[in-house]
């Protein structure tokens, strides 16, 4: 199944590029204007302008990179047996809105790399701050599919492959018992009239 999807990902690559991108610069654009962040040929630009836009830097982060575990955790929950299509795709939608997280989180934290090694070039520091974010993003990108198995694993400690129980599946009512209406009568002289 993994390599099946391999293809779809590599294809899906560029659209998801282009959106991670577009949130990230949203958000980001709320707390720094300098920064400005776009999507090409599946590569995060990170463009940090200075000096009223007249000088500008440029990073770049690999998209790929940094969703490589996607594809294992899509196979992983599509051979999982669930009890229902509606719990599979339950599951399927929240996988996908983590793994977006994820991938908007490590985008802004590159866009706040690339903005403090400019910061810390301009005010002739060492560039130990930024180093931290580079770290973080670099090691994210490497631990991959150890993400995608944790959050599956998750999933299935939560008993998110299970589907919700109504009343009328957990069971026969006893005719003496309360009633599970909530009447406060018994079963026979309330929901068990026949």
């Amino acid at each position: 199944m993994y390599l099946l999807l391999l293809p779809l990902w590599w294809q899906a690559i560029n659209p998801v590029a282009a959106l991670v991108t577009t949130i990230a610069n949203w958000i980001y654009g709320i707390f720094d204007q300098q920064v400005m962040i776009t999507a090409k040929n599946g590569i995060g630009e990170i463009r940090v302008y200075t000096n009223g836009r007249s000088k500008v830097y440029s990073s770049e982060l690999q998209i790929d990179a940094v969703t490589s575990g996607l594809p294992l955790l899509l196979a992983l929950l599509f051979v999982t047996r669930a009890d229902s299509l509606y719990a599979k795709a339950r599951l399927l939608s929240v996988a996908l809105l983590i793994t977006a997280f994820a991938t908007v989180t490590a985008v802004i934290l590159t866009a706040k790399e690339a903005s403090m090694k400019i910061t810390e070039v301009v005010q002739g520091g060492g560039g130990h701050y930024s180093r931290y974010f580079y770290n973080a993003v670099d090691g994210y990108s490497i631990c991959q599919p150890v993400l995608a198995v944790t959050i599956w694993i998750a999933l299935l400690m939560f008993g998110s492959f299970k589907k919700t129980r109504t009343k009328q599946e957990v069971g026969h009512t006893k005719r003496n018992a309360p009633c599970p209406c909530g009447s406060l009568q018994k079963y026979k002289r309330c929901c068990g009239k026949s």
